[in-house]
């Protein structure tokens, strides 16, 4: 395999990205030890999509969560090759339920009221060269909003008093309570070795505990499930220290 590039956005918080997707990349190859180059000057111009998170492998360019993993996989670095077949199933539908459960909160959570998009789109802009800087994070909000409207039925051009958003919150509860449970006392959610489960828990889970509490109620949630927080910081240690 050539010298891989990742390129991604910058961290904060003691994260290694601000961006979801970025941070499940970068734990991927993190948990798979792929040796990787990492770009975090937020440069979306080279990007065969147009955003991050994308890599480039010698003439090859590949963007986007599901494409790397596809693509590392074929190149021999399978996460969940190490795994029984009862746990790459539960792996599977674990991951389903995650995104399904927690993905619609994340979303309205960095971008669904006015304050909460002002402070994501800043957080953006501060990573992004210019003139990227300046229009960039507006096409990451008109998409939130586009998502917000038709997975959620919330439009954010409405007062915040108006969105409907009493079940996100209780099914993304609900969730954390569940994968608390599976964890237990483990240090992984199935077998003894990271899954791909467990990469994308760990980001989900640490923006939430990451991003200000004030736009993101589930975080004093997850902070009450000490099994995840230490799962979080476990990860951190370990792989990104």
């Amino acid at each position: 395999m050539s010298d891989i590039t990742l390129y991604v956005y910058k961290g904060e918080w003691g994260l290694a990205s601000i961006d979801l997707e970025c941070l499940q990349t970068m734990t991927l190859l993190r948990f798979l030890d792929v040796p990787v180059n990492i770009n975090t000057g937020g440069n979306t111009f080279f990007s065969p999509s147009g955003c991050l998170p994308y890599i480039t492998d010698g003439k090859n360019k590949v963007e986007g969560y599901k494409k790397i993993s596809k693509y590392i996989q074929e190149k021999g670095f399978d996460l969940n090759g190490r795994h029984k077949d009862e746990d790459k199933a539960l792996t599977s539908a674990y991951v389903h339920h995650a995104k399904s459960k927690l993905h619609s909160y994340l979303v309205y959570t960095l971008w669904g009221t006015t304050e909460s998009a002002e402070a994501t789109r800043f957080l953006y802009a501060k990573r992004s060269p210019f003139p990227l800087s300046f229009f960039k994070p507006g096409q990451y909000l008109k998409q939130a909003e586009r998502y917000l409207e038709v997975q959620c039925g919330i439009s954010t051009k409405s007062l915040p008093e108006e969105h409907i958003t009493r079940q996100l919150l209780l099914d993304a509860k609900k969730f954390i309570n569940e994968i608390s449970a599976q964890l237990g006392d483990r240090e992984w959610f199935f077998g003894g070795s990271p899954s791909e489960f467990d990469g994308i828990m760990y980001s989900y889970l640490a923006l939430l505990l990451h991003y200000p509490q004030n736009f993101n109620p589930l975080a004093g949630h997850i902070r009450e499930c000490r099994n995840l927080v230490d799962f979080v910081s476990r990860i951190t240690k370990k792989f990104f220290n």
